[in-house]
């Protein structure tokens, strides 16, 4: 599980802005099926089974799922949707920004 802030949200309101987030479910394994996602991000409180779909998806798509220590409602907020458990993002420069958002929050900074 990723620990997010702020700026991770917030970069993901640009995603969004930009049009390059799906949010929900169905949308998501829709652009993992597609080849149109680039990242995978679900939220903690995620029901199992849509874990397993996100994960066995990305598995074999080749779009890894990350979890992020947030909940169903501070996801959709940043979406500005009501409660989201998972999003992709389907623009591949925004997807690596966000990735290395994650990857400095866990480095501590």
């Amino acid at each position: 599980m990723y620990s997010v802030n702020d700026s991770f949200f917030g970069l993901l309101g640009i995603a969004v802005k930009a049009g390059a987030c799906k949010a929900g479910t169905k949308a998501v394994l829709d652009s993992v099926r597609q080849g149109k996602a680039f990242a995978v991000f679900f939220v903690q409180d995620v029901g199992s089974d849509t874990a397993k779909k996100l994960t066995d998806s990305g598995a074999y798509y080749g779009v890894t799922p990350y979890q992020l220590v947030c909940s169903k409602q501070r996801l959709g907020a940043a979406c500005g949707k009501a409660d989201t458990a998972c999003v992709s993002i389907t623009q591949q420069g925004l997807a690596e920004a966000l990735l290395a958002k994650l990857r400095q929050t866990e480095g501590g900074n």
